[in-house]
Formats: structure tokens, C-alpha cells, sequence
């Protein structure tokens, strides 16, 4: 139904001046990325900047370009960034981003070998929401009030989806957890049978000792003649 093939802003760079339509829909499509109006210098600059995947969504019958989209690798290697969603809206209501980002997501992980892709997206924003969570996406922080348009205050919602078949949890199995206390009870148990061996050898060898030595002549009190003696230091508690 959809396929991508890389952005070309001398076929569809007119295409985007007239999908984004208000000041609102550009915020909406790309935060504060660009200012409105959107004209052909900012897509210049947005075009030439190659840290970013760019792709245009076009139906396989007819070959008609109806959508766009965005990846960004992340430089740490934890995964990809999804943006610049958009959908022609002469063409929408027709499943096409559902669609697109299927084949985005796809890519990512099949081709890009993405752990995981994140995403914002305005929460007043309910449709591209809706659409996200149906995906598999789901919200992992909150930034209150980040944007202003129009005297209302934006809240966006950062979300997440990791790769198919990816374990999410660091909970480890039962029967890992099973292991792991009993390796750590045979420890504790090794320790404990080591440190009465060393005790009982060092309980032998004093025997030893005294059965071997000779015994030393006692030394016979004298009578005390000086000043007392002092007593032995006890604990400080000052």
C-alpha cells in the first residue's frame, strides 16, 4: 500500500509548503524546528542536515506522493527517533498513516536494527495519540507546558516502542532468582564450614602448643610498695 524512498526537496519540498498549512500545524508537525511561515530556505537547511533519515510516503498504485517522515538514529546506539509525521491532508481518513509509519517501523527495526523508537507528540494531539498506542507506543514522560501557540499552553508526550520481541522487564525469572539464592546459600554455607575449619585448626594448633611447651615457672607476687596502680582504659565516651 505504501512505500518510502528518500526525500527529494526539488520533487516534494512544494509539497510540504502547501501540506503545512497554519503556524499551529507546523508546531504540531515539527515543535519549534522552524518558523512560520515555512519557506524553501528552512527546508534547504533541513534537507542538507544528514544525521537525519528523511522519507517520503508514496501509494504503490500510482506512485503519488502522500506523507513524510523522519528518522534519527541516536548516537549512543539505544535506538531511533521517529518525526516530521505527516500525511497530505487531501489524502487523510484513508488509513495512510497507519500505513506509513508501519513500513517506517519496519525499517527501523528490520533495517536499521533499532532497539527501539521514541517519539513526542502533543497531547491535545488525540488522533496521532490514538494512532501511536494502537501501535504499540507508550508514554514514558510528561514535559508540561513546552510550547505556546496561539496564547494556549502545549503539553508533549515522549513514547517509546521497543523492538519486537524485546524484554522490556529486568526482573529476572523464577528460576533464575531460584539459583541465584541457592548459589548464595551454598556460598554462605562453604564460607561457614571454611571459617569453622580454620577455627578448629587454630583451636588444634593452640592445643598443640600448650601439649608441646613446657611450663614456664610462675613468678611469685611481690608486696606493693609505690602508688596505685592506674585501671585499665576503658571505652571513650567523650
Amino acid at each position: 500500500m505504501i512505500t518510502l524512498r528518500e526525500f527529494d526537496i526539488r520533487q516534494e519540498g512544494g509539497l510540504l509548503l502547501g501540506w503545512v498549512r497554519s503556524r499551529a500545524e507546523l508546531v504540531v508537525w515539527a515543535g519549534n524546528t522552524f518558523a512560520w511561515p515555512l519557506d524553501d530556505a528552512q527546508l534547504a537547511g533541513y534537507a542538507a542536515d544528514a544525521s537525519l533519515s528523511k522519507y517520503t510516503a508514496v501509494e504503490r498504485a500510482g506512485g503519488t506522493a502522500v506523507g513524510h517522515v523522519s528518522l534519527r538514529l541516536h548516537e549512543d546506539g539505544s535506538g531511533a527517533r521517529l518525526g516530521r509525521v505527516l500525511i497530505d491532508p487531501a489524502a487523510r481518513g484513508r488509513g495512510l498513516a497507519r500505513a506509513m509509519l508501519a513500513e517506517t517501523l519496519r525499517h527501523a527495526f528490520d533495517d536499521l536494527h533499532a532497539a527501539s523508537v521514541d517519539l513526542g507528540v502533543f497531547r491535545h494531539n488525540r488522533t496521532a495519540l490514538n494512532l501511536y498506542e494502537s501501535l504499540g507506543f507508550r508514554v514514558e514522560n510528561v514535559l508540561e507546558d513546552v510550547e505556546e501557540v496561539d496564547g494556549e499552553r502545549w503539553t508533549a508526550l515522549q513514547m517509546r516502542l521497543p523492538a519486537p520481541g524485546t524484554h522490556t522487564s529486568t526482573s529476572l525469572p523464577p528460576t533464575q532468582t531460584q539459583t541465584t539464592t541457592q548459589t548464595t546459600t551454598q556460598t554462605q554455607t562453604t564460607t561457614q564450614t571454611t571459617t569453622q575449619t580454620q577455627t578448629t585448626t587454630q583451636t588444634t594448633t593452640q592445643t598443640h602448643t600448650q601439649t608441646h611447651t613446657p611450663p614456664q615457672p610462675q613468678p611469685q607476687p611481690r608486696p606493693h610498695t609505690g602508688p596505685p596502680r592506674p585501671e585499665p582504659a576503658g571505652p571513650a565516651t567523650g
